[in-house]
């Protein structure tokens, strides 16, 4: 139970109203209305002064204490983060494509303008279809190929993430050998 309620609920045991219990405690009215809703926490001796007008142990109107965590808490923490920055890694390369080779395309284009009759070949991120026409209908291109290349960076971020999942594994199978051996003991 919050303090909160069990003030609220310690004064209407005692029947008092609001403004008695203000005066009993030695406090105004309106800061024990913030302590009853829990827009204070109050001070060790304003504690003090509610346990001795209420009759309760000090102790049970302090604030409950989390407790601290455990080494193999901390460790299960640690396991899970690297779970998630190892599967966050990998999911970029999906995502972004990062995993997926770049592909290029190349294409062969020939000029249909009188003045120029051009002939090449157009290097492109795009693909353009099997065969296209320029937007002014001036060139016309058709699809000699395609070349997926692979850039370093997207292998090293799947790496990284692959070798982060590893180690999470690696870590939360120790975490469960240890858990079952102290469990034996």
């Amino acid at each position: 139970m919050e303090l909160a309620e069990q003030l609220l609920k310690l004064r209407k045991e005692q029947q008092w109203t609001q403004a008695f219990a203000a005066r009993e405690i030695g406090i105004q009215q309106s800061y024990l209305s913030k302590l009853e809703n829990n827009k204070l926490v109050p001070s060790p001796e304003v504690i003090e002064k509610l346990a001795a007008t209420y009759g309760v142990p000090i102790n049970s109107l302090m604030p409950r204490r989390v407790p601290p965590i455990t080494k193999s808490e901390s460790l299960l923490l640690v396991v899970i983060f690297v779970l998630l920055i190892g599967a966050a890694s990998i999911s970029a390369c999906a995502m972004f494509e990062v995993m997926y080779p770049q592909t290029y395309y190349t294409y062969q284009f020939t000029s249909s303008n009188q003045e120029h009759n051009l002939r090449g070949y157009h290097l492109t991120q795009e693909y353009l279809g099997e065969a296209a026409m320029s937007e002014d209908q001036s060139t016309h291109y058709t699809i000699i190929g395609e070349r997926n290349i692979s850039r370093d960076e997207n292998r090293w971020l799947y790496a990284i993430g692959a070798v982060l999942l590893v180690a999470a594994v690696f870590l939360l199978m120790l975490l469960m050998m240890r858990r079952k051996r102290n469990m034996s003991h």
